[in-house]
């Protein structure tokens, strides 16, 4: 697993290098998360000087082995999430959410339970969401949000080292791309 960790973090690191275009790394941030971190990721980046705000969406294709698919929305439409994603971005710290009832552990690691339905954008429902803050230079640029669900998989400690390393190299490319 190890390796599979530091292949996926590497060729992150190359693709995220690889272009100074805005709508290209934000598509291409969103798509890498797909399958080995999520099974559904979007990137929101709030509104600022003369851009609108949008979220690119990724999720994985309806086969095993297909590449992922993706759009752009000015606005997430489920209410708690779009409210979570804010929050996220208000503060600078990073949210999770599972489905059903919280366990003792979960609530003392701040883990709160899925406050309503969320779908991935081919209809099957998000069991766990993780959202991180994009932070560089000492600014928040933005908000990843990882959902599993349609996999069966959860987040555990390893791969939430993983997208937490994930989304700071993320927030880096950003920066580079925004400047």
């Amino acid at each position: 697993r190890a390796s599979h960790r530091s292949a996926f973090l590497a060729q992150a690191s190359v693709v995220l290098s690889g272009s100074l275009n805005d709508g290209e790394t934000t598509r291409e941030l969103a798509r890498l998360a797909i399958p080995f971190l999520a099974d559904v990721a979007a990137l929101t980046l709030p509104a600022r000087e003369g851009v609108e705000g949008r979220t690119i969406l990724a999720w994985a294709g309806e086969l095993p082995g297909q590449p992922p698919r993706s759009g752009s929305v000015a606005r997430v439409e489920c209410e708690w999430w779009r409210g979570a994603i804010e929050r996220v971005i208000a503060n600078g710290s990073g949210m999770s959410f599972n489905a059903g009832r919280a366990t003792l552990a979960q609530r003392a690691a701040s883990e709160a339970v899925l406050p309503g339905p969320l779908q991935v954008p081919g209809g099957e429902m998000v069991a766990s969401l993780m959202i991180y803050p994009l932070a560089a230079r000492g600014r928040i640029l933005g908000a990843l949000s990882l959902g599993l669900g349609p996999s069966r998989r959860v987040f555990d400690d390893e791969l939430l080292a993983v997208a937490s390393d994930f989304a700071g190299r993320a927030a880096i490319a950003l920066d580079n791309v925004l400047l």
